[in-house]
């Protein structure tokens, strides 16, 4: 299923918050900031997170050691947003399988064609409301350079599909 952009926002909103938090060390959200581009890939991981404690343990070995804290502090981010994920996935399927439940009415707990649905809303609302249609980061610059025309960045406007072609 599809929930990249949901994952993202909350990998973004926990490297926003970090730093009003108390009890989080520093280091954390630092590193979100300085690799956030690589943790964005941690945040769409998979396996609920059971890789996260082998790499933590590599990187607090390796943090004090000079050579190695570059590549000890990229772990570190990709291990965060890693977490965050798993953190919204505890808290957000659990909501999805309500609403696909509710929407059916059916005692299937996943009916993949709802299921579907569900990501894809949460996404667009996601893209729509978080990313401004695209005009915040990583969109702006990262995914959607402005040479495009503007039709292009916007997802009120899609292409049409090939089939629709005469």
């Amino acid at each position: 299923m599809s929930d990249l952009l949901t994952h993202w926002a909350v990998m973004d909103d926990c490297r926003r918050l970090m730093p009003f938090v108390a009890g989080i060390a520093p280091e954390f959200g630092e590193s979100l900031n300085r690799h956030h581009y690589l943790a964005r890939l941690g945040s769409n991981t998979r396996t609920e997170g059971h890789w996260i404690p082998p790499i933590l343990r590599w990187t607090r070995q390796h943090w004090d050691d000079p050579a190695m804290h570059p590549e000890a502090e990229i772990k570190l981010a990709f291990c965060v947003a890693g977490l965050a994920h798993t953190a919204c996935d505890v808290e957000m399927k659990q909501l999805r399988i309500k609403t696909v439940l509710a929407e059916e009415n059916s005692p299937d707990p996943t009916p993949d064609d709802v299921e579907r649905l569900v990501y894809a809303y949460h996404d667009t609302h996601v893209f729509r409301k978080v990313y401004r249609d695209g005009a915040e980061e990583p969109f702006n610059t990262f995914m959607m350079p402005t040479s495009r025309p503007a039709p292009a960045r916007s997802s009120r406007r899609w292409p049409r599909p090939c089939s629709s072609l005469p």
